[in-house]
């Protein structure tokens, strides 16, 4: 049976997923539960589930900045974001973690149950592409081993960096799930895949925003970030400066001969 952990600050809501449907008809069965992100992380490292089904909005800590805590420690957990919220920047940030999907409230049985069958097959097929890999004749021959993988990924986002491309993405070009991409790339590159596309991205914003033709939300769509908003919090992030700031540092610069 796959193990299945619930976080959520409404004791109502916890209730309600448990008797939402037939879990064991699924493979599942729920181990735990827990109504704060300090209870969720403790819960997490203790009962290492396959599954994390979580609210985004729990406490002091968020859903989100719960699973970045048991990211390391915790290993190709499947996580499913529960919100009352249609925040884009908390979409994104999901995405970025490698969330399998982003439910909002209140939960549909029919959209959570038909989650749930894709997330076990998921498993089952990762399972079964690790099996494989063990053996001594399919690690031989296989004509994707781990490098492969992983530079095809990089080369993916490399040449796809200017369109709206999400972790999801760059998993399915290689045909594995977002969280097991993003700890193979992570594993060989020393940087998250998705952090390696924002990169990316900024290093090009910057030189678009040295050409003076360009306006800046034309830059951002030419970077693959369609919300111009975002993509000025993203870059002023990235390097302090917003692109406006930076843009008129870079004339400043040239007209004093730098």
């Amino acid at each position: 049976m796959y193990k299945i952990v619930i976080i959520d600050n409404e004791m109502l809501v916890r209730e309600d997923l448990k008797r939402i449907f037939k879990w064991n008809e699924l493979g599942c069965e729920i181990v735990g539960e827990a109504d704060s992100g300090y209870d969720g992380v403790a819960l997490i490292r203790n009962k290492k589930p396959d599954i994390v089904i979580t609210d985004i909005m729990i406490d002091a800590i968020n859903g989100l900045d719960m699973l970045k805590k048991v990211s390391e420690s915790v290993s190709n957990i499947k996580l499913i974001i529960l919100s009352g919220y249609r925040e884009f920047e908390y979409a994104q940030e999901a995405i970025r973690l490698g969330v399998l999907a982003y439910l909002l409230k209140p939960i549909n049985a029919d959209e959570l149950r038909s989650c749930m069958e894709k997330t076990v097959n998921l498993i089952k097929n990762e399972q079964a592409y690790f099996a494989r890999a063990e053996k001594p004749s399919f690690a031989e021959f296989t004509s994707t081993p781990v490098d492969d993988k992983t530079s095809k990924m990089k080369e993916f986002i490399e040449e796809n960096y200017g369109k709206s491309i999400s972790l999801k993405d760059i998993a399915d070009n290689i045909h594995v799930s977002s969280y097991y991409a993003c700890k193979l790339f992570k594993n060989r590159f020393e940087i998250n895949a998705f952090e390696y596309l924002n990169n990316i991205r900024i290093e090009k914003a910057r030189v678009y925003l040295e050409n003076l033709s360009y306006k800046i939300h034309e830059i951002a769509n030419l970077v693959g970030i369609t919300d111009a908003h975002y993509f000025s919090r993203t870059f002023k992030k990235s390097t302090g400066y917003s692109p406006r700031e930076y843009r008129e540092l870079h004339i400043k610069k040239t007209q004093n001969g730098g």
